[in-house]
């Protein structure tokens, strides 16, 4: 949002095109011939992310690292500390993401702050401070693509935290949406495993097979 700049919206048009490398070796000759000095904030932003996308997560990292001085307006700082966090987090270093997400001042664009409700959550969930994840979780926005990573962690998060029935629950409605994409069915496929194995394990093999039932025999889910 914001971005008014062709030199900077072509680039990232192709890199949400799939077309990382030549989107940042573009973006690369739009900044050293300075042509994109009005917005050069957000022109950092973007680059950072196009790194982060094409998996070089310590280029992102130093990108947004550089943008943390005071000169920066606080909101373009925050951004810069979302994403950081967001390269260290796909680099492996959970605790230090976490840490740095600490650090944002100030409300995030409601987009970005699902995203980093869900990445805090997991952190969470992988170190078992299961009553954490919940609270992060509890009020994320249902106007985002992030919403139904957000239910479907929470519902996990709840299930381990002993509160199985408000937990099933969620991942019964996850479990029956209509889906129109394969990153939904992906979720839906995970909402009906983690069902499945619930009736399993309380020795409701019949019930559990209906659940399976409604999984796809090809995808990442299929073999467990």
């Amino acid at each position: 949002r914001g971005l008014e700049d062709p030199r900077i919206k072509e680039p990232l048009f192709d890199s949400y095109q799939g077309r990382h490398f030549e989107a940042i070796t573009r973006m690369q000759t739009e900044q050293k011939l300075r042509r994109t000095k009005s917005q050069q904030p957000l022109a950092n932003l973007v680059m950072g992310n196009m790194y982060l996308s094409y998996g070089f997560h310590q280029e992102a990292a130093n990108i947004f690292e550089a943008m943390l001085d005071n000169d920066q307006p606080v909101e373009v700082r925050d951004k810069a500390w979302f994403y950081l966090a967001k390269s260290q987090y796909h680099s492996g270093r959970t605790e230090q993401a976490v840490s740095t997400l600490s650090r944002i001042e100030t409300e995030l664009p409601y987009a970005l702050q699902a995203e980093r409700q869900v990445m805090e959550a997991i952190v969470h969930l992988k170190q078992e401070r299961f009553e954490k994840a919940v609270d992060v979780l509890k009020d994320i926005d249902s106007k985002t693509r992030w919403w139904l990573y957000g239910r479907y962690n929470l519902a996990v998060a709840m299930y381990k935290s002993g509160q199985q029935a408000e937990a099933l629950s969620i991942l019964e409605t996850l479990a029956e949406m209509r889906v129109d994409d394969d990153e939904t069915r992906n979720l839906k496929d995970k909402a009906n495993l983690v069902l499945a194995f619930d009736l399993l394990n309380n020795d409701k093999p019949v019930e559990a097979e209906a659940v399976f039932r409604r999984m796809r025999l090809q995808g990442p889910h299929s073999n467990a």
